[in-house]
């Protein structure tokens, strides 16, 4: 959900004027939104197809066209670490000399120690806890520490420091110092500029487009689509024939291409050119970055005059734009789709979990396995064959893969091969592919996925029922698999284990819910819903 104020949002409506980006402010408004935050909404009805928004590409913001895209360029940074540090400098560095800041100052950076904005790998470890069970840290692994971050931190203090004493850049307030304060507020923004941002083409890649992120996620009914030509020129963002049509593949790879203001515009590059022209085109370019970024930036911000645009003003190809797919009604808000995500994703991507999530879902993997593991069920041979060759053959009786049945052991060999198998998934699991994990699920209508029916099935079965299942699998083990597991229904002792299991996850959640609020209750009160709504079908 969109972190920009309502009064925020007058600064970007303010920068869309200026920019020459065309908002439909006749049919839409922006205000705040019950979904949180603030959202828009259509003044009047709106017929489907409507053009809602149209920004010039020229007007987004990303890495390939920031005061520094040069000097990522020389560092070979790129995604959504280029678009953090090129965030980072426009705003605080260049500030109000930047042609964005007006918009990029919307964009909400609650730095306070206590409050930051973070994703759930880090949170605090008590936070983390009570969400171990979910299917945000069993199945998605959305609690799991994120290295790469912290390592795109020390990055990113690294080249600051360069800039600063090669190119006299001051670096941002969060990159001047290293301490574990300023890397969470670090991380913060990374997740602050991922979460609204967009893929807009081959040459801006990841990238902020102003208005475009107002608009909130709907999971069932979204109104909207984001419309963009991709396939653009990689050096300069022409779409069609440019003058870099010219240069081979080979030339294009081994030379950096300057325009006006000197932004360099090539992206991944790697130096194999001859020394000399090496040394040449170096030469340039500091001379360029010497000349004054502040040039740069009135440069940029004299190519547009404030004043209203209409939307025939604007080619479509060098745009982006957000159209309505279907008619909406007056005061109704109008929502995007960020995908079809269960709430543990959109949790872990943007920061937000919606209410009747129809693609949420119940893990049941580490429920399942623990069950395997109880003596007295004698459970354990069933649970190893189908991690070691069961779910792969259930794959390819479902048609989910196409590699033979071939080279792979008996039941029997599978059980005697290792005397110390339980005690070796006890202690590292980790070993263990997670794929069979994966699918051991229930849906947001409560029905349990294939492999999951597949699998009660396969646990579910007297010792006679087992035994003269594996003998068919010996003889044919695709048509054994099909016959036993998939084309069979729900046994009644299937049925009674899955009670079992989401029994126990029920209980476990009730537990928890006094002790969670916002985002993380709504989470796990969604999976209670599919959970009482099995129990409650169950027990009609």
């Amino acid at each position: 959900m969109s972190l920009t104020t309502f009064e925020q949002a007058k600064d970007v409506l303010s920068f869309c004027v200026k920019n020459k980006i065309y908002f439909s402010s006749f049919n839409c408004e922006v205000k705040p939104s019950s979904a949180g935050g603030i959202g828009v909404f259509a003044k009047s009805d709106i017929d489907a197809n409507t053009v809602l928004l149209r920004v010039p590409k020229s007007a987004v913001f990303s890495a390939s066209n920031s005061s520094i895209a040069n000097l990522l360029v020389d560092e070979e940074i790129d995604g959504v670490l280029a678009l953090t540090l090129a965030f980072l400098y426009e705003r605080e560095v260049f500030g109000p000399k930047s042609n964005w800041y007006s918009y990029l100052q919307t964009i909400q950076l609650n730095w306070d120690q206590e409050s930051l904005y973070l994703p759930p790998s880090f949170w605090p470890s008590n936070r983390k806890r009570l969400m171990e069970q979910t299917a945000l840290g069993t199945l998605f692994h959305g609690l799991d520490n994120e290295g790469e971050i912290l390592s795109a931190f020390s990055t990113a203090v690294e080249v600051s420091r360069k800039w600063h004493a090669e190119a006299r850049l001051s670096p941002p307030s969060i990159l001047q110092n290293d301490t574990s304060a300023n890397s969470l507020r670090f991380v913060a923004t990374v997740f602050t500029i991922s979460s609204r941002a967009f893929e807009v083409d081959a040459f801006h890649e990841t990238a902020l487009v102003p208005v475009a992120d107002l608009f909130n996620h709907h999971a069932l009914h979204p109104d909207v689509r984001f419309e963009s030509t991709y396939e653009v020129c990689t050096y300069c963002g022409e779409f069609g024939v440019c003058g870099h049509a010219e240069f081979d593949e080979e030339e294009a790879n081994d030379a950096e291409i300057f325009h006006e203001g000197g932004i360099a515009q090539s992206r991944n590059l790697q130096w194999v050119a001859a020394p000399e022209f090496v040394k040449e085109l170096e030469k340039e370019a500091a001379k360029q970055l010497k000349s004054s970024i502040k040039e740069l930036i009135a440069k940029q911000i004299s190519k547009t005059k404030p004043g209203s645009v209409s939307l025939s003003d604007l080619d479509p190809q060098e745009c982006v734009d957000v159209v309505l797919m279907r008619g909406v009604e007056k005061h109704h808000e109008i929502f995007n789709s960020y995908g079809d995500l269960p709430n543990p994703l959109l949790l872990a991507r943007y920061g937000f979990c919606v209410r009747d999530n129809p693609n949420d879902l119940v893990h049941l993997a580490p429920e399942l396995k623990k069950l395997c593991f109880l003596k007295k069920l004698d459970l354990k041979p069933c649970f190893l064959w189908w991690i070691q060759d069961g779910f792969l053959l259930f794959q390819e009786a479902s048609g989910e893969v196409s590699e033979a049945d071939g080279g792979r052991s008996s039941f029997t060999e599978s059980i005697e091969s290792d005397s110390d198998a339980e005690n070796e998934i006890e202690t590292n699991s980790d070993q263990l592919s997670d794929e069979w994990q994966q699918e051991l699920c229930l849906n947001s209508s409560a029905d349990p996925s294939a492999a999951l029916k597949a699998f009660l099935n396969l646990l579910g079965m007297k010792s006679a029922q087992r035994a003269k299942f594996f003998e068919d699998v010996e003889r044919n083990s695709i048509s054994a698999v099909n016959k036993w597991l998939i084309s069979k229904p729900l046994g009644t002792q299937a049925r009674k284990l899955l009670n079992v299991v989401v029994k126990k996850k029920r209980n476990s959640y009730n537990s928890l819910l006094r002790s969670l609020h916002g985002n993380s209750k709504i989470l796990v009160l969604s999976e209670l819903h599919i959970i009482e709504k099995l129990l409650t079908n169950d027990g009609k």
